[in-house]
């Protein structure tokens, strides 16, 4: 039975962190849920304890301590870097859209963050991905397919697994053993909802890709790359990443879609190209009529990296978003990203420039499920107020296969 649960901080915890604190705590402890900061006074933290007892209690109030410290710690103090600011352009609609999409069918929930398209939202992620790929075509890459799955060793070597474990998706499959396939296969008969014993699976060699450049930087490693300019590849494919409470809607899925451009070369060129591509995306963006931002950002690192990292990364603006407006919640959503990774994955994985060192790498990562949701969360489900461009390519021609 749930019972009502509290925490009482030392300091309040600021505004601007609250979002961060709060997609967090969902990582707390399966004993407690729905926790959250107090609107009113912020130094508080309710939730829910299922059968508490005075130890767990204490044990979770300490969970919730560490995850709040963390946070708190890796704060910079740092004013945001706005890069472009179209938060005034007219929004046409600006109500969620959700409600319509499910009503209709467009959207239709199959489990937790995970959801099937009709016609209207697969043609609009379609949309978005021909236009991005587009603007992607003027850095001449070359065009790859990866699967959805990459091997752990890989994202080993770029210590994934210590700044994102919260987030990693592993797949595994029975144990090749006729006694221990058979002995699941019989539960099978009679369980409704059978689920393989921990002692029953192989040891997890593969997880679910949570982006599309690891694949590249995998395929690079080892290798050496002439010194003459970047070396630019773009890609589509289905990225995973668990998150929990968070996942909601179409703003945060665990299975998603994203197109990435990415480079790898000496810095300067590197550096140069992410510039570029983010003066593309502004054009194209401010062409169809778009209300959004692009502003310096940090990842949500896991708690024990969050300091230092996220230092880091803001200190040397490495990551923008692209983040176009969601007007029924007064706020905002993180569609993209314009990453600069300076030589880490060239350390990481190899990757060298004839007489330069460890390559430079960066990308431009895409979601395609999240740009949809945020065009219609702006022009609403009246198409005779669409861009006409978005409204013609939605009314004609199949849906690309993925």
């Amino acid at each position: 039975m749930n019972s009502p649960f509290c925490v009482e901080l030392s300091a309040a915890i600021p505004d601007e962190l609250v979002p961060d604190v709060e997609s967090k705590l969902h990582y707390v402890a399966v004993e407690v849920s729905g926790l959250r900061i107090d609107p009113i006074n912020r130094a508080r933290i309710t939730g829910l304890i299922d059968r508490p007892t005075d130890q767990l209690s204490q044990t979770l109030s300490k969970k919730v301590h560490r995850v709040v410290d963390s946070v708190m710690a890796g704060h910079v103090p740092v004013e945001t870097e706005v890069y472009a600011d179209r938060s005034d352009v007219a929004i046409p609609a600006g109500d969620n859209p959700m409600e319509w999409l499910e009503r209709d069918g467009h959207a239709f929930a199959l489990g937790a963050g995970q959801y099937g398209f009709g016609p209207l939202v697969g043609r609009l992620m379609d949309f978005f991905d021909v236009m991005f790929a587009e603007v992607h075509a003027s850095f001449d890459p070359r065009q790859y397919r990866f699967p959805a799955m990459i091997s752990t060793a890989a994202m080993a070597r770029c210590d994934y697994f210590t700044s994102f474990p919260h987030s990693c998706c592993f797949v595994h499959h029975l144990r090749e053993d006729v006694d221990v396939i058979s002995a699941f296969s019989n539960r099978a008969r009679s369980e409704s909802n059978p689920s393989p014993q921990h002692t029953e699976l192989a040891d997890a060699e593969f997880m679910l890709a949570p982006a599309v450049c690891f694949h590249w930087y995998h395929h690079l490693a080892g290798q050496t790359l002439p010194p003459s300019g970047s070396h630019s590849a773009t890609a589509v494919g289905k990225c995973f990443r668990y998150e929990s409470g968070n996942l909601r809607s179409l703003e945060r899925l665990w299975d998603f879609s994203m197109r990435e451009l990415i480079f790898v070369g000496p810095g300067d060129k590197v550096q140069e190209q992410r510039r570029k591509s983010m003066e593309a995306f502004r054009a194209r963006l401010d062409g169809l009529g778009l209300a959004y931002t692009i502003e310096s950002a940090t990842d949500p690192f896991f708690v024990a990296e969050y300091e230092t990292r996220t230092r880091f990364q803001a200190a040397f603006k490495l990551k923008y978003e692209i983040r176009p407006l969601l007007p029924y919640k007064n706020g905002s959503l993180a569609a993209g990203s314009f990453n600069y990774h300076q030589d880490f994955f060239g350390r990481s994985f190899d990757i060298n420039v004839e007489g330069a060192g460890s390559a430079h790498t960066a990308c431009t990562a895409i979601g395609l499920e999240r740009w949809a949701f945020a065009f219609l969360c702006q022009f609403g489900p009246d198409r005779s107020g669409w861009p006409r461009e978005v409204a013609e390519f939605v009314a004609t021609g199949p849906i690309t296969v993925r």
